[in-house]
């Protein structure tokens, strides 16, 4: 029997045993957790819709956005890359159809904008009533041994740099984002998006990075590098999914000479 149920914050417990194992298989976008940070930050509330044929699933969360000043609503990715992905495709174009049905009924949604997962769509997109575009490449990299992602992907100019700030005294290290780690983080953020005269919609509140924090937990890292107590780059990684995802970045500007984020993602 085929079915389509709208999951939301309030219903989330609703999910069987099963579904909630495909979605912890999945990239941090699919977690309630994420979602649940993402739509409070950007003033709306979160849904998943999961479509089932059997043990098979179709799961495409995304952010309802409030119009402003109307009673109609956008539809979007988290901030991130979330496309609809199922365990099999045999069931993709039956589950995009009950879902465009569903969002249809509602006669108050007036866009849908997506980012496709770089991974789970590389061959599924949605397909009805909707332009798809190429925006952007995604890189990745293949987790192996580590010598030989060091000799073979990475190019002899950057391993001299890494070299060369190691000899030099700079040091790599990785945690859990604590509650003690957001001030400087958002400092130097927000001054690297100033200088690179960006948007509001990459600025972030101190609250959503707490929030993350006590959502996420061990799913979001701390990475850094420093030198007699100066940080001279700084990022935040989500681990979900078998995957490793490098969201945000700061470098200190002081330092503009200083390759030290050649030295951070290179560990």
């Amino acid at each position: 029997m085929s079915q389509l149920r709208i999951i939301t914050e309030q219903t989330v417990s609703s999910l069987s045993p099963a579904e909630r194992s495909f979605l912890e298989k999945l990239d941090i976008y699919y977690q309630p957790e994420f979602l649940a940070c993402d739509a409070h930050m950007q003033g709306g509330h979160y849904e998943i819709a999961v479509y089932s044929e059997g043990d098979d699933l179709w799961v495409y969360p995304y952010i309802v956005l409030p119009i402003l000043n109307s009673d109609y609503f956008d539809l979007s990715s988290p901030y991130g890359y979330a496309g609809p992905v199922s365990s099999t495709e045999s069931i993709f174009e039956a589950a995009e159809k009950a879902f465009m049905a569903e969002i249809a009924s509602r006669k108050n949604v007036v866009t849908e904008f997506v980012r496709y997962h770089y991974k789970y769509n590389e061959r599924r997109f949605f397909e009805q009533k909707i332009t798809n575009l190429l925006n952007r490449r995604v890189v990745v990299l293949q987790t192996k041994d580590r010598e030989q992602i060091w000799m073979e992907s990475f190019s002899g100019t950057n391993r001299n740099l890494v070299r060369k700030l190691q000899k030099e005294g700079y040091t790599w290290r990785v945690s859990v984002f604590a509650e003690q780690d957001v001030k400087a983080f958002q400092q130097a953020y927000q001054a690297n998006m100033v200088h690179s005269g960006a948007t509001e919609f990459y600025f972030f509140s101190d609250s959503f990075f707490l929030d993350l924090i006590q959502a996420l937990g061990d799913k979001l890292l701390f990475a850094k590098v420093e030198k007699d107590g100066i940080v001279y780059t700084s990022a935040l990684f989500f681990i979900s999914g078998n995957l490793a995802t490098y969201y945000l970045s700061a470098r200190n500007l002081e330092f503009p000479k200083v390759p030290a984020s050649n030295l951070l993602l290179s560990e």
